[in-house]
């Protein structure tokens, strides 16, 4: 007998290493990456020793026989509960970090919604039914209520990345030139204009910047409201054009990572800022900041927004 050896890997196992296994357990993920992983399992013709053989297998049952069958394949897979109507911490509640991986919760209840049905399955005989039972129209109209908010934020991710790919396609009509992808040549940064053989994102978020204003009330009193960062610049001639793109003149672009840093709106502004994204829609999709309420970042006109002390 050949000793075993027990393997912890990431999803890298699936797809690029040349191994094979006899027995596999998996966390629940999309059924395509559950078809890949069994493909892993006894993937290399092999003795009952492990050792590789070009050898007929049989399956005899004499023990001194190098060439008689391995043992049955088994893939087991490690999930939650299936339940026709889960909440939205029906995954993440066992899986607290693979949520991260698999977002679109959806499709992995609907994956265990067809195992659970077809207890026995004929590969690649029900490849299609399975997939389309996880990936088709009418499969996601199955999805249920409290899984439909993280699976339509992980479908905007997945859109957002595809238009991001046509984005820097090359345009073989155009010949090899300048023309053929003007991303490439239209004065971007090294990192906006690298051409990358796979796809590397670094998540956004589009910050507001926003600053107070000094009124004064009927009474004498003063009242301090918020008003978009162009409108604060003196120097910027308040005409029609600058106040129809104030929005979009106070927004700022920068990573994931610091926009969750930033300081939240005080507490005193929050019925104005309602107001505000009621009477400006897409304010809805964007982060507000108060550029003199953070005590660890500031907005500089020069720079951007810059950590206090990096001036």
């Amino acid at each position: 007998m050949r000793a075993g050896k027990v393997l912890i890997a990431t999803q890298v196992f699936q797809e690029s290493l040349d191994a094979d296994a006899d027995v596999m357990v998996s966390d629940l993920c999309p059924i395509d990456y559950l078809i890949q992983r069994a493909g892993r399992l006894h993937r290399h013709k092999r003795d009952a020793t492990g050792a590789r053989t070009t050898s007929p297998l049989t399956d005899s049952n004499e023990s001194e026989s190098l060439t008689r069958l391995r043992p049955i394949p088994k893939l087991m897979i490690f999930t939650p509960d299936f339940t026709e109507t889960p909440d939205e911490k029906w995954y993440a509640s066992l899986f607290p970090k693979s949520q991260y991986v698999y977002q679109h919760v959806g499709q992995l209840w609907l994956t265990l919604r067809i195992l659970n049905e077809q207890r026995c399955l004929d590969l690649p005989k029900d490849a299609r039914l399975l997939i389309e039972s996880v990936y088709s129209d009418e499969a996601q109209k199955l999805i249920p209520d409290a899984l439909e908010p993280a699976s339509k934020a992980d479908m905007s991710h997945q859109q957002r990345k595809k238009y991001s790919a046509k984005d820097v396609l090359i345009d073989w009509t155009k010949g090899y030139s300048e023309k053929s992808q003007s991303r490439w040549f239209a004065g971007e940064s090294t990192v906006n204009s690298e051409a990358g053989t796979r796809f590397q994102e670094m998540p956004t978020c589009e910050i507001v910047v926003l600053t107070q204003k000094s009124n004064t009330d009927s009474d004498g009193s003063s009242l301090k409201s918020l008003q978009f960062y162009t409108d604060s610049l003196q120097e910027i001639d308040q005409n029609l054009m600058t106040k129809n793109f104030a929005i979009e003149l106070s927004t700022v672009k920068i990573s994931e990572t610091m926009a969750n840093k930033l300081a939240a709106l005080p507490t005193e502004y929050e019925a104005q800022a309602t107001k505000l994204k009621e009477h400006y829609h897409g304010l809805k999709y964007k982060q507000l900041w108060l550029a003199n309420s953070d005590d660890t970042f500031i907005y500089d006109k020069d720079k951007g927004l810059i950590e206090k002390g990096l001036k």
